[in-house]
């Protein structure tokens, strides 16, 4: 017997168990919930204090949180869960829940909604309740989503002789304002680089995966089945991000040299080593948590010439409940205070200038008063799109690592972007079939 069969012969026993006596919360008996996240640093106390916060507002609910390293989270997880030592309420991010969810280890949700009275649609965006499915069920509730921007060092843009506040819309003017703002020494070295295209490591593929959303594509399509499944336009966009750092500097490779050379892509930004970054909605926070007098601009990533504005706000962390837990119905609460209501997620969210999955957070005029750049942020909300996924199941580190070596591979010269990816292609479309042969 497979393990995948013996978790769901569990969780059925587990469910029929549930509805023939179900746990409810009662006044008289306090119920514990254990919690683990990832939320280090100054995010841990933040987190605590929503909980804290929940148990007020929950008498006869307390919440045991313990912090797991975000790297050994998933490894943890499944050792606890198989084991029977994992926690209720784990936090997740979107890969890795539909593995989780497809595996058995979580929590369907939808009856917990439907008795509680508030459906899923009606607390987080309905599309990204869409895009959370696994076949029609959901199995966790993101609390933040990510959406993609152009961040740029004001001053930077007036002493070049620039309008700080007519940042590059299109292509176009995003190659000719990079390359205006970009800097060399006496010596000819790279002293200032106006865009760093390519130096986003291993997270290049995100860079990528923004770029390609602006022609309506993606690395795996809304079937969940296919990789790159235009092949085409995918090398095309990635010839044309490695045109660009060439254009800016003269050396594709120069670019992601430079900004390792001066501390990696914040440093470098906060520092005005470069002058412009794309990146998640996260960066102003990031940014302003280390100088808050940074000058910091935001604007909609700029889309090609030839076609409209598009992006995709892809759901991001959130909060699964175990297949296992005792206590669903509180579980359930606990969700939904991350998730997305305002005295929980929304103070999450707010407090770092994040987006939340929830348009109720996400409208609070504490936001606009916080960011100045708020409704840039809801703009790229309502105009995103989904046209697939930018990865499935358990397989984004392999996306990262693979499609990152053949974009270094390729700024080096030692290989094309359409070989590199070719044999990316090749090596992704293997290993998702066989995730999902093992899931039949």
């Amino acid at each position: 017997m497979t393990r995948r069969i013996w978790l769901s012969i569990m969780a059925g026993i587990f469910v029929l168990a549930m509805m023939a006596s179900p746990v409810a919360v009662g006044a008289d008996k306090e119920v514990t919930i254990t919690f683990w996240h990832g939320w280090s640093g100054a995010r841990h106390p933040l987190v605590r204090g929503i909980l804290d916060r929940f148990e007020a507002e929950h008498p006869g609910i307390k919440v045991v949180d313990q912090l797991v390293p975000v790297a050994q989270l998933t490894d943890k997880l499944v050792v606890g869960w198989t084991t029977g030592v994992g926690p209720d309420v784990a936090m997740l991010d979107f890969p890795r829940q539909l593995a989780f969810g497809a595996d058995g280890y979580l929590l369907p949700l939808e009856p917990l909604a439907e008795k509680d009275g508030t459906p899923i649609k009606e607390l987080i965006y309905p599309s990204v309740a869409e895009m959370i499915l696994w076949d029609g069920t959901t199995y966790y509730l993101p609390q933040l989503i990510d959406a993609d921007f152009l961040y740029y060092n004001g001053d930077m843009f007036a002493q070049a002789g620039l309008d700080p506040t007519s940042p590059p819309k299109t292509h176009s003017e995003l190659r000719e304002v990079a390359k205006t703002l970009t800097r060399y020494s006496s010596g000819g070295q790279i002293d200032v680089l106006g865009l760093d295209v390519l130096s986003h490591g291993s997270l290049n593929y995100f860079n990528f995966k923004a770029y390609l959303d602006q022609y309506a594509r993606a690395f795996v399509d809304a079937s969940r089945r296919t990789v790159f499944p235009d092949f085409e336009t995918t090398v095309d966009v990635a010839e044309w991000m490695l045109d660009l750092a060439a254009d800016i500097t003269g050396d594709a490779a120069a670019g992601p040299s430079f900004v390792q050379a001066n501390g990696g892509w914040l440093q470098a930004f906060l520092n005005a080593k470069t002058a412009m970054h794309t990146s998640f909605d996260y960066v102003y926070f990031q940014v302003k948590a280390q100088n808050a007098e940074h000058p910091i601009g935001i604007a909609v990533r700029p889309h090609p010439d030839d076609q409209p504005y598009r992006t995709t706000t892809t759901p991001s962390w959130g909060y699964g409940i175990s297949q296992s837990t005792h206590h669903p119905e509180a579980a359930w609460k606990l969700l939904k205070w991350l998730s997305a209501t305002p005295e929980g997620g929304g103070e999450f969210v707010r407090s770092q200038s994040r987006l939340s999955t929830s348009a109720e957070i996400n409208g609070d005029p504490v936001n606009f008063e916080v960011n100045p750049y708020w409704p840039v942020f809801i703009q790229a909300v309502e105009q995103s799109g989904f046209w697939g996924y930018r990865s499935y199941g358990n397989l984004e580190p392999q996306f990262q690592s693979l499609i990152a070596e053949a974009f270094n591979e390729a700024a080096r010269g030692s290989q094309s972007i359409s070989s590199g990816l070719l044999n990316v292609r090749g090596q992704l479309q293997a290993q998702l079939d066989q995730w999902w042969s093992e899931r039949q």
